[in-house]
């Protein structure tokens, strides 16, 4: 009888685990905007756009956007935001 209840507690220990074990291997849906790279500058975008199209070519898969930013009285709450 001891031994009836050693081995059952290892198959629910085995059983258990594998369960708990069992999630890791899903692969989560990727998120599109998750291989996009934002970059803000005072520049012009077109000093931008030949910087942005040799990362994409370099990076598949990437996409570099730009935003242009004005310093003015906005801008704190802009980049804090």
């Amino acid at each position: 009888m001891k031994r009836f209840f050693k081995i059952s507690s290892y198959v629910l220990i085995a059983i258990i685990f594998s369960i708990a074990l069992s999630g890791c291997t899903k692969t989560k849906k990727e998120d599109p905007k998750a291989k996009e790279i934002v970059v803000w500058s005072f520049e012009d975008e077109d000093i931008w756009k030949p910087v942005a199209k040799a990362f994409a070519t370099k990076y598949k898969g990437y996409k570099l956007t730009y935003k242009k930013q004005v310093f003015d009285s906005n801008y704190e709450n802009s980049v804090l935001n």
